[in-house]
Order: C-alpha cells, then structure tokens, then sequence
C-alpha cells in the first residue's frame, strides 16, 4: 500500500478491518453512511454496494468450494495450501525506456501556462519535492 493517494490505502484497511471484526461490529460512524446508497448504482455501472457485497460473497463462496474448502450458514473453512510462486509475466519484451522523464524537469513534456510548482515534504523520505499543480481548466 505505496500509492501515496488518500482513496485505496484508507479502503484497504477498513476492507480488513471489516473482515476481522465483521460488519456488524464496526463503529457505526463507519457504517451509518452507508444504508442511505446501498442501493444506489455506481455512476456509468449497474452495481451498487449491495450488489457489489452479494456478487463478492457469492464469487468468494465458490471459490473456497472449488478448491475443498466448506461453506455452510455459520461458518467458514479454508482448505490450507501451499503457495506457488507464478510464471513471471513480461509484459513488454524488447521494449526499453529511452529516457525517465518527470513532468517537473520539462524533457519530453509540454504544458500550458496554467500550471505552478509546489514544494511538499516526502512522507517516505522527508526530502522536499516538487510537484506541479494545476486547477484550471485547459491545463
């Protein structure tokens, strides 16, 4: 979890969270938004959460079934295995970068005006950075 965004990392962890203590046992400061869009769809999908939460399960049920696992009304049980390391995929062969460029250092990238440069401080290294940074539109 090294994205370095505030949406994934915090959704991870509650997802975690959730299977550890169940839904039911979580702060309702956690939950309490949720009952309210349950059923409201995902913008440009047919999901919505509670669709989403009873396709998970039901994938997640059949999974643990097809590989000698047990389901039943109160419990589950994992058939234990032994981890296999995969076949490394190459994604590009034979494909090289010609250079490593940053938006901030100006090779092989152009910008309009409407962009600045802001200093923060690296979380990870406490090194000052510089990003750029726009909130205009034609940026």
């Amino acid at each position: 979890m090294m994205s370095k965004d505030s949406d994934c990392n915090p959704s991870n962890a509650a997802a975690v969270i959730g299977v550890i203590k169940g839904y039911s046992n979580l702060d309702p400061v956690w939950t309490s938004g949720i009952d309210p869009l349950a059923d409201s769809l995902f913008i440009f999908t047919d999901y919505s959460f509670n669709s989403v939460v009873d396709n998970t399960l039901k994938y997640a049920t059949t999974l643990i079934e097809q590989n000698g696992g047990v389901v039943t009304a109160d419990a589950v049980t994992i058939n234990v295995e032994e981890p296999v390391a995969p076949v490394v995929e190459v994604a590009f062969p034979k494909s090289y970068p010609v250079y490593r460029s940053f938006a901030s250092d100006g090779i092989g990238w152009e910008r309009s005006d409407n962009w600045e440069e802001k200093t923060y401080k690296d979380w990870t290294s406490g090194a000052d950075r510089v990003t750029l940074h726009s909130d205009k539109p034609g940026a």
